[in-house]
């Protein structure tokens, strides 16, 4: 079963991720030059987005699609990172857990 995360559009729900390699958390996420996030078939990547991503924390990332413009519809998305560093992942790397992004409309 892949990891669900909930947004609603407009609103400052995020998404943090702690990216593993053979189930250890990597040792410093700042590391990370780019990261590009394909939600369905829409791509955003934190050079042309940068208001969505959060790349400055050693422990995670930080992904905020409820402040993509245009906004992203509402639906159930797989979704998977593209990570790119300044070393062996520079041509960038499609990380192999994917998970599963839902954008729901509020309701009262």
């Amino acid at each position: 079963m892949l990891p669900e995360f909930t947004i609603y559009p407009g609103r400052a729900n995020t998404i943090r991720l702690t990216l593993t390699n053979n189930g250890v958390a990597i040792p410093d996420h700042r590391a990370i030059t780019k990261l590009g996030i394909y939600i369905g078939s829409l791509l955003f990547d934190s050079q042309t987005d940068p208001t969505l991503f959060d790349l400055t924390n050693q422990n995670y990332i930080e992904i905020k699609p409820a402040l993509a413009s245009p906004a992203i519809g509402f639906g159930q998305y797989t979704c998977q990172l593209v990570v790119y560093d300044a070393g062996e992942l520079a041509l960038g790397y499609f990380w192999p857990t994917n998970f599963v992004l839902k954008v729901k409309p509020e309701s009262n």
